[in-house]
């Protein structure tokens, strides 16, 4: 007689996040020219996409005990920028003052871009994780130093 032992292989808490992901990033910006950053009201912000961005996101647990995890962003282009999150039940939050390249667009052409700060915040949904990212700083656009008042941009990545 032969007896079998099934095991339950789903994941739990911090864990339930770690896997390997293909990513998006997509949004919009507002922009005014750093010329007016103290007088806001004097000009009318100036809306535009973001460059899109995609490739592979990794997420590494690095710290069970403090719910720390580790995510790196392989853009196709050839970027890679690396973030330390913290998990909070179902929600993943990656803190204030990590740095990033970003590119806005026309539709079809690059017309601007900088290295801004961001931090980002989402839930796992099935086999999704969707972030609201924030972006903060500066952007030159057309060889203008422009200033980012508002964002409003999407991270899909999808479980491979």
């Amino acid at each position: 007689m032969c007896a079998m032992t099934f095991v339950s292989c789903t994941k739990e808490g911090i864990n339930v996040f770690e896997g390997r992901y293909s990513y998006k990033i997509s949004g919009l910006v507002s922009l005014i020219p750093s010329a007016y950053v103290n007088a806001p009201a004097a000009v009318s912000p100036t809306l535009v996409p973001l460059y899109p961005e995609q490739g592979q996101m990794h997420i590494n647990v690095k710290d069970k005990d403090k719910n720390v995890v580790i995510i790196s962003f392989n853009d196709i282009k050839g970027s890679v920028i690396t973030a330390a999150a913290t998990i909070q039940s179902d929600e993943i939050i990656i803190g204030e003052g990590m740095l990033k390249t970003a590119s806005v667009t026309d539709g079809t052409n690059k017309i601007g871009s900088g290295i801004v700060s961001y931090f980002a915040s989402g839930k796992l949904y099935g086999n999704q994780i969707i972030m609201q990212l924030v972006y903060n700083g500066e952007l030159t656009l057309n060889g203008t130093k422009m200033t980012i008042v508002d964002s409003n941009i999407d991270c899909v990545a999808t479980r491979n």
